[in-house]
């Protein structure tokens, strides 16, 4: 370990339930390296002392809000052999941390007020803090205490911490010693997490679609898996190589290459009997849509979720995404037993930012979709979009409020994404194609703005 660290970047805090710290802690676990002091994923604990002047200046600069503020502090991390005298220093959005190792004997000489051996340490960082504790006679004030868990991803130098159990003493600052005299300064089942971060490019994360409460929130399937289950989650998309696909109506028909896949029972978990019973739900559907028969036809109303596929219909092609319908299509079996699409999903060739298309705003996209292609013309079905894309109007997709989502994420977006250029500025050379207008007899060039 260096004796010397020097780290700039950006702290977030939020207050949370521990409920809501153990779902997020389940879920850096599969994504992210915890701290070597969290053993067995177990949380570290943590003891800090804060220094400052007679007056709490530092107190008294936080509590005030002050743009440009800093503290002192001694730390110790769980078997407290290492301790590290740390200054932080504020400046607006950023936190430099500076930190020097010292000894057990050079922490308690701290503790005692006893801050010459700093002087002997071949460091400016060291000379900086002996002439802060001395000229401003900075003592101990004040003893932090929490538990820690913490998660490391070097992307970024990303560093998420969950504390809990936060407690103080402002009598006791023996660093290490058990049991140490704290009172609780937060409700038990609070926490505190907090993301630490560099800016060194733009990114989005994202979530799996998968089952779950919160998620697509679906009856879980019994271990081993029962043909009464009833529950899955597809995928119309290419088809996989290594997992279990179907052939479907627009598959045999040659209308496109894509099939629907299973996501959800997993490939290990279900049995043939569970993937015929898939299959034959599919079937009923289709043989449904597909029938030149109107009162086989109209079955469809029975068998599928059908304002799902209102919403779903509506906001692909509000937003000309045209690969949905197509491709990054997902269907769930819902308890009440029918068929459900949705969530929407992968956005990237919408709005008018498909390579090789170029958005045609007086037409419609997905009325050629499989499936959509039959529902729009039930004027059950298109009479349903009518009123719900009025009730959407009125609302989320009102103009207005479009508008104010346009300009809160381009004013979220402004540095981030100057910083994204100036890191990845290689890399950000995705042009869209020139493509001559049949009506306009005109080229456009989309990469112009």
């Amino acid at each position: 370990m260096s004796e010397f660290l020097d780290v700039m970047r950006t702290e977030k805090k939020y207050g949370i339930s521990k409920v809501t710290a153990g779902e997020i802690a389940a879920r850096l676990s599969y994504v992210m390296t915890p701290d070597p002091h969290c053993r067995n994923l177990r949380p570290y604990v943590v003891q800090s002392v804060y220094f400052d002047s007679p007056y709490n200046q530092d107190y008294n600069d936080k509590c005030s809000g002050i743009e440009s503020r800093k503290k002192i502090r001694l730390r110790s991390y769980g078997d407290h052999t290492v301790f590290k005298l740390e200054i932080k220093q504020k400046r607006g959005a950023k936190q430099r941390k500076q930190s020097l190792l010292v000894s057990p004997e050079e922490a308690d000489s701290l503790l005692r007020g006893d801050y010459d051996f700093l002087l002997r340490k071949e460091t400016a960082l060291a000379q900086s803090i002996f002439s802060i504790l001395e000229e401003q006679v900075y003592r101990p004030k004040c003893m932090v205490q929490y538990n820690r868990l913490a998660f490391l991803e070097p992307t970024n130098d990303i560093r998420v911490t969950i504390d809990s159990c936060i407690c103080s003493s402002e009598s006791c600052f023996r660093l290490g010693e058990s049991p140490i005299p704290v009172y609780p300064v937060q409700q038990h089942s609070s926490a505190v997490l907090e993301v630490k971060y560099n800016h060194i490019g733009l990114y989005g994360v994202y979530e799996k679609i998968e089952q779950g409460v919160g998620r697509v929130d679906i009856p879980p399937v019994s271990n081993p898996i029962s043909i009464s289950d009833r529950s899955y989650i597809l995928l119309r998309d290419r088809m996989e190589t290594d997992g279990y696909s179907m052939a479907v109506w627009s598959t045999r028909n040659q209308r496109s290459t894509n099939w629907i896949n299973l996501e959800y029972p997993s490939p290990e978990n279900i049995t043939d009997e569970y993937w015929e019973y898939i299959q034959q739900d599919i079937q009923k559907i289709e043989d449904a849509l597909y029938s030149d028969n109107q009162d086989k036809f109209l079955q469809y109303r029975s068998l599928l979720d059908v304002d799902s596929f209102v919403d779903y219909y509506i906001i692909n092609e509000f937003f000309a995404n045209y690969d949905a319908g197509w491709n990054s299509t997902y269907m769930y079996k819902t308890a009440s037993g029918k068929v459900a699409i949705g969530p929407v999903w992968d956005f990237d060739g919408a709005m008018d930012n498909y390579e090789t298309i170029l958005l045609q705003i007086d037409a419609f996209a997905f009325d050629e979709a499989p499936w959509f292609d039959h529902l729009i013309l039930d004027p059950y079905f298109s009479e349903k979009v009518v009123v719900r894309y009025q009730q959407l109007r009125d609302g989320i997709l009102s103009s207005d409020t479009i508008s104010r989502q346009i300009d809160a994420a381009a004013a979220f977006l402004e540095y981030p994404a100057k910083r994204d250029m100036s890191r990845w500025e290689d890399l950000n050379t995705y042009d869209l194609a020139i493509i001559e207008d049949s009506h306009l007899e005109v080229e456009i060039d989309r990469n112009t703005g």
